[in-house]
C-alpha cells in the first residue's frame, strides 16, 4: 500500500491541478497539465497548512492563537476542493502521530475518527469555513497531550 506521505503528496498534486485548472477558466489541454512551478506553489501553501497542523499537535494551543494561524491558512472563503484537501491533510498528520510508541493512542484514534466524519459530512453540509478550520484546530489540540511518547 502507498505511505501515507505519497497519499498526501497525490491529494496535495489533485489538488493542486483542480486549482490550476479552475483559474485557467477553461478546460484546456495546457491547463490539465499543469506546470511543476504552479503544482510546487500550491504544494508549498498546503505545506504551510501542514505546518500549522503539526504545531497544534506538538504543542496544543490554550491560547486559541495557532487554530486562528490555521483558520487563516485555510482561507476565509476555500472551495470545496481546497476544503476536501485540508481535511485529508489533516488525517494524514494525525495518521502520522499513531504508532506503538504513544502512552495512550485513544485521544489520537478518537481525533481521526472525527476528522473522517468530517470529511464524510463536508460534501453535503454547508459548513462555515471559519468554524471547521476552528474545529479542526481543537480536535488537534485536543490529541496533543497523546502525542506524547510512553517512554518519555
Amino acid at each position: 500500500p502507498p505511505s501515507t506521505q505519497a497519499m498526501r503528496l497525490s491529494s496535495v498534486r489533485a489538488y493542486a491541478k483542480a486549482l490550476v485548472r479552475k483559474r485557467s477558466q477553461h478546460w484546456s489541454v495546457a491547463a490539465l497539465d499543469a506546470s511543476e512551478d504552479e503544482v510546487r506553489g500550491v504544494e508549498l501553501e498546503l505545506g504551510k497548512v501542514a505546518r500549522a497542523m503539526t504545531d497544534i499537535l506538538d504543542r496544543g494551543d490554550p491560547g486559541f492563537q495557532l487554530r486562528g494561524t490555521l483558520a487563516g491558512l485555510i482561507g476565509a472563503r476555500p472551495d470545496r476542493e481546497r476544503i476536501r484537501a485540508v481535511l485529508e491533510l489533516a488525517r494524514s498528520v494525525v495518521a502520522q502521530r499513531l504508532n506503538g510508541g504513544l502512552a495512550d493512542p485513544r485521544p489520537i484514534i478518537d481525533t481521526h475518527s472525527e476528522l473522517v466524519r468530517l470529511t464524510g459530512e463536508q460534501p453535503t453540509y454547508n459548513f462555515d469555513a471559519g468554524l471547521l478550520a476552528m474545529e479542526i484546530g481543537t480536535l488537534l489540540a485536543r490529541a496533543a497531550g497523546a502525542s506524547e511518547r510512553a517512554n518519555g
